[in-house]
C-alpha cells in the first residue's frame, strides 16, 4: 500500500523540521542560480573593455586630425617663411641686376673699385712729376692693363677689346648716355699722349682724363664737337695712375664704341 508524501519546504526538511529520509542538503535554490552573478560580473567588465577602447580610439584619431591640419615647419612649402617677413628668395632665381648705365662716376665721382681695377686704399690721391714712372721707353702702357666699363653692349664688345692692341677689336656700351671707360695703368705714370681710335659709334662730346687715385679726375681734353676716327691727345705729362674716356653724348642712337686706346 503506498504512502502519500508529505509537503516539502524550501529548506528541504519537512514540515515539521525533520529532514525527509534521503532529501540531499544544499540543493533547494534553482538550478543555475550561483552562475548568475559571474555572468552578470564578465558582461560588466566587459561593456567597460569596450567603452575604454573606443575612448583610446576617439583620442589617437582627434590628435591625427590636429596633426594634419596644423603642419611642422619642415613641411611647409619653401616660398613660405614660418617666422614671418619676407619670403625666402628661390637659389635659382638671381636678384635683378642695376641699369647698366646706374651709378656712373662724374667728373670728381670715385673710380668703382672691382678686383681688376682697384684704387690704392692708402696714400695719397696725388703724386708728383718727380716720383712717378716716365715712359722713357714710349710703349703703350694700356696695352692689355686692367679695364673696366660703364655698360657694354653685349660679351662680344668687352672693354679689354679696346687694349689689347687689335684693330679689328672694340668696345661697345649700351645706346644710352652717359658712358665711360676706366684703364689701370698700375702704377703713377707720366703720360705724354692718348690716342683713341673710334668706330663709327663715337662720342661729340667727351672728356678724358687722369686720376692718381681714382677719386678725383683731371681733364686733359674735352670737346663737344667730337668727329670720331683717330685722334691723339697730348697730355702734356700729366700725372695718373687711371685713365678714363667719358662720354656724355653721342653720335647716333647706337651706344659708344672705341677700337684702341694707347696711352704713352
Amino acid at each position: 500500500m503506498s504512502r502519500e508524501a508529505a509537503p516539502v519546504s524550501g529548506t528541504g526538511r519537512l514540515a515539521g523540521g525533520t529532514a525527509e529520509p534521503g532529501a540531499q542538503p544544499g540543493l533547494a535554490a534553482a538550478p543555475g542560480s550561483a552562475g548568475r552573478p559571474r555572468r552578470l560580473w564578465l558582461l560588466c567588465a566587459a561593456v567597460v573593455a569596450v567603452a575604454l577602447l573606443a575612448g583610446g580610439t576617439l583620442w589617437v584619431l582627434r590628435d591625427l586630425g590636429a596633426a594634419d591640419e596644423s603642419p611642422s615647419a619642415s613641411s611647409l612649402p619653401e616660398s613660405t617663411n614660418p617666422v614671418g617677413g619676407e619670403p625666402p628668395v628661390p637659389v635659382s632665381v638671381a636678384a635683378p641686376s642695376a641699369p647698366a648705365n646706374a651709378g656712373l662716376p662724374g667728373p670728381s665721382q670715385s673710380l668703382p673699385t672691382t678686383a681688376a681695377s682697384r684704387a690704392p686704399s692708402t696714400g695719397s690721391t696725388t703724386t708728383s712729376a718727380a716720383t712717378a714712372l716716365a715712359n722713357r721707353a714710349g710703349v703703350n702702357l694700356a696695352l692689355n692693363r686692367p679695364v673696366i666699363a660703364s655698360s657694354l653692349e653685349s660679351d662680344h664688345w668687352a672693354a679689354a677689346n679696346a687694349v689689347d692692341g687689335k684693330a679689328g677689336t672694340r668696345w661697345g656700351s649700351a645706346f644710352s648716355d652717359p658712358q665711360w671707360i676706366i684703364v689701370d695703368l698700375g702704377v703713377q705714370r707720366q703720360i705724354s699722349k692718348i690716342r683713341l681710335s673710334w668706330e663709327n659709334a663715337y662720342a661729340t662730346a667727351y672728356r678724358v682724363q687722369v686720376s692718381a687715385g681714382g677719386s678725383t679726375w683731371k681733364s686733359v681734353y674735352s670737346t663737344t664737337s667730337g668727329t670720331g676716327g683717330n685722334i691723339t691727345i697730348n697730355a702734356g705729362k700729366a700725372v695718373g695712375r687711371y685713365v678714363r674716356v667719358y662720354g656724355t653724348k653721342r653720335s647716333s642712337q647706337y651706344g659708344y664704341s672705341l677700337f684702341e686706346i694707347d696711352v704713352r
